[in-house]
Parts: C-alpha cells; structure tokens; sequence
C-alpha cells in the first residue's frame, strides 16, 4: 500500500511539472511571436519617411521655390537722428554713441564721462517716445494724409504673400507697418535708428522722409508745449506787476491834476526859498523902520513907507507859512500834499520794483526754456538703396529647412518615447 502511494504521489509531481513546463513554455512563445521579427517590415519606418517627407522636406522645397522665384525684392532705406535739448553738445552725443574707429568712440566716452550722462538719459527718453510713435496708430494716421500706404504696399508686382491685402482694417495695417518699419535706440548715446522696407526703392525713401518729418513736428510740439508751460506763470506775474504800476502812475496823474501841481516837493522848496527870501526883506524893512521911528516923525512919510513894507513883507510870510504847514481846511498846503504824494509814490515804487522782479523772472524763465528746448537732428538722411536687402532667398529656407527638422525630430522622440513606454 505504501509503495502504491508513493508511486501515485510520484506521478502526480510529475504530471505537475510537464504542465507548468508547457506553461512556461507557452508564455516564452507568446512573448517571442509579439517581438519584431528581421522577416516581418517595421510600421513605424514608412510613418516616419511619411511625415519628414510632408513636415520638414516639403515645406523647405516651398520655400526655396518661394523665395527664389516668386519672394519681390525689397530695399531698405536707413536713416539715423538724435534728439538733444538746447545747451547740449550734439557733436558729443554723436561722439559718444559712434561705435566706428576706436579714436572718435574714445573721445566721445571721454566727453560723455565729464557730464554727458543726464543730457544722455533725457535723450534715451525721448527716444523711446519717438520710437513709440513711430509704431503707433497716430503715425499711420499722419503718415497716411501725405503718403498712400495701402497702394505703396498693395502694388500688382507685388507677390501674393508679401502683398499688403485689399481692404485692410487698420489694425492690420499697423500689424504690417510694423512688420515693414524697424527702430533702434543706442543706449548710451540716444542715437535712433529707423529702417524702412518697401518694394521699391523711391517709396522706402519716400516713406523714411515722411517718418522723420512727423517725428521732427511731434518734438517740436512737446518742446513748445514745455516752453509754453515754463513761460506762462512768468508771464502772468508779469501782468500782474504791470496792472500795479499802471495803477500807480493812473493815480498819480490825477492828484496832480487835483493839486495842481507836478512835484509837491519841488514847491515845498521853491516856497521855502522864497520864504526864506521875505523873511530877509521883512527883517531888514523892520530895521529900517526901527531906526527910522527913532529918528523921525511917526507921520513922516519915510515912517508911513516903511511901515507898510513891514506890513505888507509879513502879510506874504504868514501866506507863504500857510502854504507850507498849516491847519487851515480852506486852503491847501503843500504838507498835506506831500503826504498824499510820499503814499503815491511808494505805491508807484512797489509797483515798478514787482516790474522789474517780474521782468527778470520772464527774461531767466525764456532763457531756461531755450536751454530746454529738444531739437531732433537728422545726421544720415535716408538715401536711396541700390541693392534689395530682402528677401534672403538662400538663407531663408535653409533656416526653414533647420526649423522643421528640429520640430520633427522633438516629436518624433516623444512618439518613440510613448510607444516604448506602452511596450514595458
């Protein structure tokens, strides 16, 4: 009975392992008729000559084709200005942003160094305001009543792409001006730089013009406008200094119409003078007729003679005093008119003295707006170009053809990636 067991166990471990055998043994074959065979063709091969053919080939020779023999020539026209304010050197600014021959770059570093920094920042500024004109909306807007831009960018010999289409809104036409235009500011310098594209070489110049024109009348405008503001407090002090003094003169002409007199001083010293002159007379006449009483009869005509110079001398010194100084409300005298006329006087002094602070604060407020003028200053005007800088017709699609294979070959290797990543 034993021996029967053991046999039947015996068999039964062997029924057990020919079984897992054939299993393990399946499973390798399984495995094996999924891994690629050198007899059976890859798929992935074709799908990826397909699309290098369709992705990277393809759009290289369309673009060679394009621009070899359908891409119109394009002429660049340059132009080159700075933009300067009143007491600054232009000579150093263009010496100090040269960047051609080594002896000019130093001296304008030199010269930048001894106290151009500000004048060259103010001038970066504005160049960056020019230059956000030039892009702007405002610009086409301007160019547009002198120069015809739709039909300077829509002509027939133009090829389809570069072409400029019919019936373009304006927000377009902005997104294509400034495709055709380019800036540039130095840094250092404030140096500008516009370069303008078209399709031919008369209407890139053409163009170039008008651009520096409206930017010449656009600095015109802000430096006015800034000269306008700086003048304008200066010129209402002085106004107002001005209506004060015509005040005081308008009053003086007429107290001296009421007085009746032109310089209540110079009377007052003309009166004293003459007073001065009968009060002598008086004394001697009142000598004469104090020697004459003592000597002569009081009925004597010498007497009667002297005594009525005596009187009369003293009736013109009390009337001479009365015009001087004196409490007397019937007649005027010249110390009430000297007080009335001191007042005047200091009133027309004040006035003249805010006249001429005035005056001066004009005069250095005019010279300080001249000193902050901005001026721009073209020094290479746009010339006509000989030569079409554009379009580069070999340089162009090999940097297609380069452009393409890159994409290609990043998703191509993600593609691989996933695939193997499915496969684990």
């Amino acid at each position: 009975m034993e021996r029967g067991a053991s046999a039947a166990r015996s068999a039964a471990a062997r029924l057990r392992a020919g079984n897992l055998f054939r299993n393990r043994q399946q499973a390798v074959d399984a495995k094996v008729t999924y891994l690629p065979s050198e007899d059976v063709p890859q798929r992935e091969l074709p799908i990826r000559r397909i699309t290098f053919l369709a992705f990277v080939v393809l759009p290289a020779l369309l673009s060679l084709l394009y621009f070899t023999l359908l891409a119109t020539d394009q002429y660049t026209a340059e132009m080159r200005f700075v933009i300067r304010q009143g007491g600054q050197d232009g000579i150093r600014s263009l010496l100090s942003g040269s960047t051609g021959g080594g002896g000019a770059a130093n001296v304008g570093a030199m010269m930048s160094s001894l106290g151009g920094g500000s004048s060259a920042s103010t001038a970066t500024e504005d160049g960056h305001i020019v230059t956000s004109y030039i892009h702007s909306r405002a610009m086409i807007d301007d160019i547009s009543k002198t120069v015809g831009l739709r039909e300077l960018f829509a002509r027939p010999e133009i090829d389809f792409y570069a072409r400029l289409r019919d019936n373009t809104s304006a927000d377009d036409l902005l997104a294509y001006w400034n495709t055709m235009v380019g800036t540039g500011i130095d840094a250092t310098s404030g140096i500008i730089t516009v370069t303008v594209r078209a399709f031919r070489p008369e209407d890139a110049v053409l163009v170039a013009k008008a651009i520096q024109d409206l930017c010449e009348k656009l600095i015109n405008e802000i430096s006015g406008r800034a000269r306008q503001d700086a003048l304008r407090r200066a010129t209402e002090e002085v106004a107002r200094a001005q209506a004060m003094m015509t005040a005081a003169i308008g009053e003086m002409e007429r107290y001296r119409n009421e007085e009746g007199m032109i310089d209540p001083v110079q009377t007052a010293t003309e009166t004293g003078k003459l007073l001065t002159k009968v009060l002598t007379d008086q004394l001697a006449a009142e000598g004469q007729l104090f020697v004459a009483s003592r000597s002569l009869e009081a009925d004597s005509p010498t007497v009667r003679n002297l005594r009525s110079r005596v009187d009369t001398l003293r009736a013109q010194t009390a009337a001479l005093r009365s015009q001087l100084a004196g409490n007397s409300a019937e007649n005027r005298n010249v110390a009430g008119a000297l007080v009335k006329f001191e007042e005047i006087m200091v009133k027309q002094k004040v006035a003249e003295s805010l006249y001429s602070m005035a005056e001066s604060g004009l005069d250095r407020a005019r010279r300080t707006a001249e000193a902050r003028s901005t001026y721009l200053t073209p020094f290479v005007p746009p010339s006509l170009p000989e030569d079409p800088s554009y379009p580069k017709r070999l340089l162009f699609p090999l940097a297609i053809g380069v452009i393409c294979l890159v994409l290609w070959s990043i998703v191509t290797l993600i593609c691989a990636s996933v695939q193997d990543h499915r496969l684990r």
